[in-house]
């Protein structure tokens, strides 16, 4: 028993995973037109691969929504006679445009046509990314103010080098949250001891694709 019921739990599993490989893109949208006398009401459209689109006949007469020549069923759809309160739909799978008609009333002009174009490419949101910003005021003596942002909660620090590469300082050094920050530097090393004049970067360290900044100390 125990292996029959784990036999038909993978057949339903299998049956659920064919489902999801031809469902329908997630893009597919239904379009409705009403059948009003001897007019289709709206008598065009304008939709995406694997749309719907339904035909509803709202009167009492009978109607044939046909695509194809006028008053002539050989096209791409055809919904035979459709009686009071029938409804037809189609499903466009290929790219165009389809007239389509009413046989019993194509005379008359009744009409209407459908162009099925390319869905359009989503746009996919970029990610948010850290900045750092220019230190003001710049040049500065005694002191400059640094902002940065960070897209995360992450361990971020500014690190501070001398023209020639060597570490001076590190500011705001820890655990961040997410958002808008800044640090003031005094001018000072790590030893608290005061700096000479001249061109310093600084970076922000903990976050990639953000380019270091140069700042200029002026005494």
């Amino acid at each position: 028993m125990q292996l029959r019921s784990t036999h038909l739990r993978r057949v339903i599993q299998g049956a659920f995973a064919i489902l999801a490989v031809v469902a329908l893109p997630t893009h597919a949208a239904n379009h409705f037109v009403t059948i009003q006398g001897t007019t289709f009401v709206p008598d065009d459209l304008l939709i995406h691969t694997g749309d719907t689109v339904f035909w509803t006949n709202t009167d009492g007469l009978q109607h044939t929504v046909t695509s194809g020549n006028p008053c002539s069923p050989n096209g791409t759809f055809n919904s035979g006679v459709m009686d009071p309160d029938a409804q037809f739909s189609f499903t466009f799978t290929n790219l165009g445009s389809f007239n389509y008609y009413c046989v019993f009333h194509c005379i008359g002009g009744m009409r209407g046509n459908v162009t099925v174009e390319e869905p359009p490419t989503p746009v996919t949101p970029r990610a948010p990314s850290a900045t750092l910003g220019q230190n003001y005021p710049n040049p500065f003596n005694p002191s400059t103010t640094i902002e940065y942002s960070l897209p995360t909660r992450t361990h971020a620090a500014l690190s501070i080098f001398d023209s020639e590469g060597a570490l001076v300082v590190r500011l705001d050094q820890g655990i961040r949250d997410a958002g808008p920050h800044h640090a003031e530097w005094n001018g000072r090393d790590r030893a608290g001891k005061p700096v000479g004049s001249g061109v310093y970067f600084y970076r922000l360290d903990g976050v990639t694709n953000v380019a270091p900044r140069k700042m200029v100390l002026l005494k």
